[in-house]
Order: structure tokens, then sequence, then C-alpha cells
């Protein structure tokens, strides 16, 4: 039954990207930025989840993740383009 759900899993995964017209490593890429982001913010205690669906001709995208702390700053950090 779990070898059948994983399955199913696989499948819907696909299917979700093909109608989103993005490369099988467009997710992967954006979540290592975004991980980078939110560790110069947060103490991560929980891996960062992405989800990328697209509703009504508009993307929805939800990050989700648990953090221990927040990382305080004495100054801002300089923006660098």
């Amino acid at each position: 039954m779990r070898k059948q759900n994983k399955e199913l899993k696989r499948i819907i995964s696909l299917i979700e990207n093909e109608r989103l017209c993005v490369k099988n490593n467009f997710e992967e890429l954006l979540l290592k930025d975004l991980k980078r982001v939110i560790k110069d913010y947060f103490e991560l205690a929980s891996d960062v989840n992405l989800e990328i669906a697209k509703i009504n001709g508009n993307y929805s995208i939800k990050i989700n993740f648990n953090a221990s702390n927040l990382i305080s700053f004495s100054t801002l950090p300089e923006f660098v383009e």
C-alpha cells in the first residue's frame, strides 16, 4: 500500500510539473535559493518545503518550514545586487 501511495504521489507530481510547464530542475533551483536566504534570518528546525500550483491562470506558491530561532542583526545587512 505504501509503495502504491509513493508511486501515486510521484505520478501526481509529474502531472503537476507538466501543467506548470516548469523544467524539472526549476523547483530544485528555487528551493536551493530560498533555503540560502531563509537561513540568513532563521535557524531551521525542519527542511524547507515548496509547493507550486497553477490555479486559474496564476501561480500559488507555498513555502513551509519550522524555525527554532530568529537570527538577530545588530545592523541591517548591506543590499548587494
